[in-house]
């Protein structure tokens, strides 16, 4: 059984780069660097040379890469999307874009918001037949997630979030976060930025397939049982970015319905075993 749920259009993002007179680059096409001299910084090219060009240094240096990171990388070519990249603190890459990759990034924005707006009817449906389905499968999970974030707009959430900063999104809730008392569902958990969330919603059908999984073994509240012959489609899918954008616009008066939440998130966010 594979999960079908409609796909997103996709965007020709290598169209609208060129449009914007940008290429596309690799970290690894990053070939000058920074280098300590003195209480500053000089840069060097691929060949370790000093780069003594003015116009060079004022492009690299208006890219405002901090003093504390390290093996900072810039790109050659004035026109890479990608212009900079170097290591915080944490050991964290850090990435520095052309002014105009922003232009880029909010055109796929509007074009995948609109794609999303186009397939919402097929998605509720699909998330309809998933939550009447006998749970917990995967579709039955899935559909309850998808339900949960269409209607609290909450944020996917990471297992590396949740262990290393104790956060929790959507797919990463406790089953002590939730409270489920017949129709009425409580949520309380520390979200990204250690914001402490709460909300109450009434979903009869939410409800009724939380209760289902708050039944089963271990402490997360988004697991299934797990038949081999269960396996997850493949294909572009939609993100909670564009469904929390979504619902932002819904706020300003465009009624495209609500936004969803990506199934191939989904099943990435959530335990592979119970």
């Amino acid at each position: 059984m594979s999960l079908q749920y409609p796909r997103a259009r996709r965007v020709n993002v290598d169209q609208l780069m060129r449009k914007e007179g940008l290429k596309r680059v690799r970290p690894d096409a990053l070939t000058f660097r920074r280098r300590r001299c003195g209480k500053g910084f000089v840069f060097t090219d691929q060949n370790g040379n000093v780069i003594r060009d003015a116009a060079i240094i004022a492009r690299l240096r208006s890219l405002a890469v901090p003093p504390a990171y390290e093996n900072v990388r810039y790109a050659p070519n004035d026109r890479a999307h990608l212009q900079a990249v170097g290591e915080d603190a944490a050991g964290r890459l850090q990435y520095r874009y052309h002014p105009r990759w922003e232009n880029v990034r909010e055109l796929v924005k509007a074009q995948r918001l609109a794609s999303l707006a186009r397939a919402l009817p097929r998605i509720r449906r699909a998330v309809r037949r998933g939550l009447n389905e006998e749970g917990p499968g995967l579709r039955h999970v899935v559909s309850a997630v998808i339900r949960l974030v269409s209607v609290t707009a909450l944020r996917a959430g990471s297992d590396s979030y949740a262990r290393e900063r104790g956060t929790r999104g959507a797919t990463t809730l406790l089953k002590s976060n939730i409270e489920a008392q017949g129709s009425v569902l409580r949520l309380r958990f520390r979200a990204k930025g250690a914001k402490i969330v709460t909300c109450q919603l009434n979903d009869r059908k939410l409800a009724r397939a939380l209760r289902g999984m708050i039944a089963l073994p271990g402490r997360r509240l988004f697991q299934w049982v797990h038949p081999e012959n269960l396996r997850r489609s493949d294909g572009d899918r939609f993100c909670s970015a564009s469904e929390r954008l979504l619902r932002r616009a819904m706020r300003c008066g465009l009624r495209f319905g609500d936004e969803l939440e990506s199934p191939r998130q989904l099943h990435h966010g959530l335990p592979d075993e119970l």
